[in-house]
Order: C-alpha cells, then sequence, then structure tokens
C-alpha cells in the first residue's frame, strides 16, 4: 500500500471513525490539525472532538505540529513493526515532531491509537 498517496490516508480516517477507542482518545480534542510528512509528501489531519479527518487544500495556519520523516521509518509505525514513540526519540527513530509540544503531548494517546489501527488497516503486526 502506497503510505505517501492519499489513498491511504482516506482509508485510514475511514478506520479510525470505525475505532472506538481512538474516538474515545481523541474526544478531547477540539481542532487540532497536524501535518504528516513522508519524504516530500504531506497530509494534513485534523482531530476534533473524537473524529479524524483530512485536510488537504485547506489554509495551514491552523496546523498545531508536524511529523516528519523518512518513508521507510513511516512504514514501519505505520505497520506497527516498532511504536511511535520509538520513531519519535531522537536517538532511536528518525521521524521529527515540530511545533506546539503542549498539543503534540495533548494528542499523543489518540496518535498512539492511530497507529494502531493503521497497522491493522494494511495487516501489519499492531502495536498490542
Amino acid at each position: 500500500m502506497d503510505i505517501s498517496g492519499s489513498g491511504f490516508w482516506d482509508l485510514l480516517v475511514a478506520a479510525a471513525a470505525d475505532d472506538a477507542d481512538l474516538c474515545g482518545k481523541a474526544a478531547h480534542a477540539r481542532a487540532c490539525a497536524f501535518a504528516v510528512r513522508i519524504d516530500d509528501a504531506q497530509h494534513l489531519l485534523e482531530f476534533h472532538r473524537g473524529v479524524l479527518a483530512r485536510l488537504e487544500g485547506k489554509d495551514l495556519t491552523g496546523i498545531r505540529f508536524s511529523i516528519s520523516g523518512p518513508r521507510s521509518e513511516w512504514e514501519k509505525v505505520i505497520t506497527g513493526a516498532i511504536p511511535y514513540a520509538r520513531a519519535i526519540n531522537v536517538f532511536h527513530g528518525r521521524l521529527r515532531v515540530e511545533g506546539d509540544a503542549l498539543s503534540v503531548l495533548w494528542m499523543t494517546p489518540a496518535l498512539w491509537q492511530l497507529w494502531r489501527v493503521s497497522a491493522r488497516l494494511v495487516g501489519g503486526i499492531g502495536h498490542g
């Protein structure tokens, strides 16, 4: 599955809507927009009251944080081969988080669930 293409992210948003754990962990979020950057591709997402949505073509001024890195590292996170915490660790991972630190911390439980859902979607290992 091409994780850089919009098709994967559309499928992930749909799968997220059907996951009660993810929706519960994101229920506190009020319009928390963020960018996922895979090599040169960028996908804009937003958690709002438990719902994940894509924001393609919308104004970027509301983006609170971004998670960036090479496709090889994203594939490991999305398939569940490595946990998100390892991927963003400056010593062990190759993903980098930039932006509003409070928003990142606030959304970490929802992001953990999102990557769990992504692993299930692609038939990966999962995050436990």
